[in-house]
């Protein structure tokens, strides 16, 4: 993940938002979520772990 200059997004963000970040150094960073469920990760390796938890759990009898 890396941060972008402002100007890259500029279709997202107002003229005056833009011109705010670009003045003050602010980056905007696009993050990915995978969700599972009700759970939201960034890391697509833990969003597996929890699928395979939650198949190992529905398919053990209670």
């Amino acid at each position: 993940m890396t941060a972008s200059d402002p100007t890259d997004f500029a279709s997202e963000f107002s003229a005056e938002d833009t011109k705010h970040m670009s003045d003050h150094g602010i980056t905007y960073v696009r993050v990915d979520n995978f969700r599972v469920g009700e759970y939201r990760y960034t890391n697509l390796k833990d969003a597996i772990h929890q699928a395979q938890r939650m198949e190992t759990k529905n398919r053990t009898p209670n």
